[in-house]
């Protein structure tokens, strides 16, 4: 019976052992296949080569995003850098399409398992098995259509997702599941999708936003959110309930992302969404359909000045005001950091219009400082005294008289004063006396200097712009105003890039070259500087508080165009040239509306902003240094000259002036016995007004009258005058000057009267021979002038 028993227990166990060999070596099997498949079938398969695709990407200076532009397939991508994904926006993904990302070899194996048990049936639940790196290699090896998947491929996929695990770190796995992405409406990659959809870059996304991207490459066009926003918010919130679970995401940060709005329909009228810079990105997409190309603007500084522009322009709509261009030059290169074609890029108003290169307006007053640097560089002083009075002067088509911009005469001012007041008679009195020889004054000159400082669109000659070319009848870009002014702000050094070109968009210099010679001095470049600076200068035009005034010192010059069509402002610091455009592109005039208040308020906060809050380009505001060749001195501004002893303080202004040539001594002849200073025969007209500015400080100097031989000073010799039913009296009626008093003054065919103290002559069509004859002597002159109607 032992026998027995330790012969059947002998049995059981060569049975049991039997047993575990046959499921033993099934096993062992099974393990070495799965290690076989696991670490080496995968090697027999090459990587998926998919080409990196090549987006069209437009940088700033420092390397960030101002738009993902379309390819030659219509695509828009954007390059995909670790670093620069958002923690949330992986998050995300990861919940959304393979939460064990971190924990799996490339393929779930536990996930592959409950598909398969579900599939069979042995599972109630169905579960799918995808993984980011099978993923991925369905994406680089383009095998997504149905057509394509064939179980060959599917196993292809599965050894490559292997190898990939095995061969590239999760860190480079996502990068490149992120660049190949599809969001919807042609958007591949993150931030292409980030921009098109919110207008804003990866690291701006909030918790919701970033759910709703991870959302849309499930099915980009069942969920696309500017069609179906229902769709797309019921993915993006599940996506958000799994952060909560899956991921510890706090449920106060849930529950706020859970309310907030998907605020990405605003962005579909553009047709590459919110684009910053539309113009500048306009011209990179007609000339290019690959790569990164990095312009030389200043996104943070780009955004500010859209923005403020846009406000300032509604602001200015009962003035009828539609539009406005704006750029911000590097003053050390010439290269913009900021450029606004128009306020809103869409076709109304112009807006396909790009103001600051493309569009040639009227100059208004803006090249004022440039008749003045021609007068500076042949040895005039700024304190020198310049007649501002009623005067005549040939134009092209004919005798003009133009006034002031508030319509009044001031008398003596200085160059000072007439260019920080923007004083029309004056400039062009000195223009018309730097070239006395020249039948337009010094136009010549001045278009000479124009052209050298850049402004090609100044092509007619000189006689078809005349005097007036000073006070706008040439006709200019912004970018050359800017590139002109930035010349000022370097103290007569041209810039070292040269000018932007037609097709072309403003780049980033990899070097920049050495600036050319000199195009005016040092000198006379840090005396405008100091004018266009000087508040006191502008305030009797102005006033001392108006949007010129900054809190650091800044040089600025307005210009407003006949019938208020063009309000321009430019200016500079050391660092920086602002130059601003305000009207309208289809030409209508703007209702009353000069530049210091139409360009000049969005002119003051983008200055401000170059150097303010969290966006300032530079840390802090410079101003260019006097050059040692020029020294302060005090002069009295009645007369311009130094001094003489016993002048009163209140009558003393200092002046830069170069060391080597001082202003004038002060003669006896300037002042009369009590004090106030004698005007010649120019300013007889002024002193008779009534209420002129200023006159009680003046007399007139009275020559011998048996030695003063008679002038007629109004009107000019071969003057020419239109009758304009438009005016009252139809501009019959004209004062007739001269320098005598109680002259006698005779016309054969004209009827001559004595109005107010003032001799007034009645024209009348035709050609008229006006005499005037002295009282004392009865020696007499005549001027022949012609009289036409309209």
């Amino acid at each position: 019976m032992k026998d027995d028993a330790v012969s059947a227990g002998g049995g059981g166990r060569r049975r049991v052992h039997r047993v575990v060999r046959r499921l033993l070596w099934p096993a062992a099997g099974g393990v070495a296949a799965f290690l076989l498949a696991w670490f080496v079938l995968p090697w027999l398969v090459p990587l998926p080569e998919g080409r990196e695709p090549e987006p069209l990407v437009l940088l700033d200076r420092h390397g960030k995003p101002l738009a993902f532009l379309p390819d030659r397939n219509g695509d828009m991508r954007s390059d995909v850098r670790f670093e620069d994904l958002p923690e949330a926006l992986i998050d995300a993904v990861l919940v959304a399409e393979d939460n064990r990302f971190e924990e799996h070899g490339g393929v779930d194996v536990l996930a592959v398992v409950r598909a398969a048990a579900s599939r069979f049936g042995l599972a109630g639940r169905s579960s799918g098995a995808s993984t980011i790196h099978g993923q991925l290699a369905k994406l680089m090896e383009g095998s997504s259509s149905p057509e394509r998947r064939t179980w060959g491929n599917k196993a292809r996929e599965l050894l490559q997702a292997r190898r990939m695990a095995m061969c590239w770190s999760r860190e480079e796995v996502l990068v490149k599941y992120f660049a190949r992405l599809g969001y919807g409406n042609q958007c591949f990659g993150p931030e292409a999708a980030s921009f098109f959809y919110f207008g804003k870059g990866l690291h701006e996304l909030s918790l919701a936003q970033c759910a709703l991207l991870a959302a849309l490459p499930n099915a980009p066009s069942r969920l696309n959110p500017l069609k179906y926003p229902e769709r797309a918010k019921a993915r993006r919130d599940w996506i958000l309930r799994r952060l909560e679970s899956e991921r510890g995401y706090s449920r106060e940060w849930v529950a706020r992302a859970l309310a907030e709005p998907l605020g990405c329909g605003a962005h579909r009228r553009r047709p590459w969404g919110d684009v910053v810079a539309p113009h500048v990105v306009s011209r990179v997409r007609r000339g290019y359909d690959a790569g990164s190309l990095r312009c030389s603007l200043d996104v943070r500084l780009q955004r500010v000045v859209e923005r403020i522009a846009r406000e300032e322009v509604g602001k200015l709509s009962g003035h009828r005001v539609s539009q406005a261009a704006v750029v911000v030059l590097d003053n050390a290169t010439g290269e913009p950091l900021a450029w606004l074609g128009s306020v809103d890029r869409g076709p109304d108003e112009g807006g396909l219009l790009d103001g600051v290169f493309s569009v040639a307006r009227s100059s208004g007053s803006t090249l004022k400082p440039f008749v003045y640097a021609l007068a500076l560089e042949k040895g005039h002083l700024a304190c020198e005294m310049v007649p501002d009075v009623p005067t005549f002067f040939r134009q092209p088509d004919g005798i003009d008289a133009p006034g002031n911009y508030d319509g009044r005469f001031r008398g003596p001012v200085s160059m000072r004063t007439a260019l920080g007041c923007s004083l029309n008679i004056p400039v062009m009195r000195v223009l018309n006396e730097l070239g006395a020889d020249h039948p337009f004054g010094g136009v010549e000159d001045l278009l000479e200097l124009l052209r050298r400082l850049g402004f090609s669109t100044l092509n007619r000659k000189a006689g078809e712009y005349g005097l007036g070319l000073a006070i706008g009848t040439g006709n200019v870009t912004l970018y050359e105003l800017a590139r002109a002014y930035a010349v000022l702000a370097r103290l007569g050094l041209p810039l070292p890039v040269p000018p932007m070109q037609e097709g072309d968009f403003p780049r980033l210099q990899e070097s920049v070259p050495l600036p050319g010679e000199a195009v005016l001095s040092r000198e006379t470049c840090f005396i405008l500087a100091d004018v266009l600076a000087d508040a006191r200068a502008r305030a009797g035009t102005f006033g001392v508080r108006s949007p010129l005034r900054l809190p650091f010192p800044c040089a600025v010059k307005t210009g407003t165009s006949s019938n208020y069509r063009d309000n321009w402002c430019v200016g500079f610091t050391k660092e920086v040239t602002v130059a601003v455009w305000v009207g309208n592109y289809d030409g209508r005039a703007m209702e009353n509306l000069g530049g210091v208040d139409g360009a000049g308020p969005i002119f003051h906060r983008v200055m401000k902003a170059v150097y303010e809050g969290k966006d300032a380009v530079f840390p802090s505001p410079g101003f260019p240094s006097p050059p040692d060749s020029l020294v302060r001195v005090a002069v009295d501004g009645r007369t311009g000259r130094l001094p003489a002893e016993g002048v009163a303080a209140e009558f003393l202004c200092m002046e830069w002036c170069p060391r080597s040539h001082m202003p004038l001594a002060a003669q006896p002849g300037d002042y009369a016995e009590d004090g106030r200073v004698r005007l010649d025969h120019r300013y007889a007209g002024w002193l008779d007004r009534p209420h002129a500015p200023g006159a009680g400080g003046f007399v007139l100097a009275r020559a011998d009258a048996l030695s003063e031989r008679p002038r007629i000073l109004v009107p000019p010799h071969n003057a020419r005058f239109m009758l304009d039913p438009d005016m009252p009296n139809q501009g019959r009626l004209v004062s007739l000057k001269s320098n005598l008093d109680d002259a006698r003054w005779e016309c054969e065919t004209l009827k001559i009267d004595t109005r107010g103290g003032q001799s007034v002559a009645e024209l009348k069509p035709g050609v008229h021979v006006i005499r005037l004859i002295h009282p004392a002597t009865g020696e007499s002159t005549v001027h022949t002038i012609q009289v036409d109607s309209l």
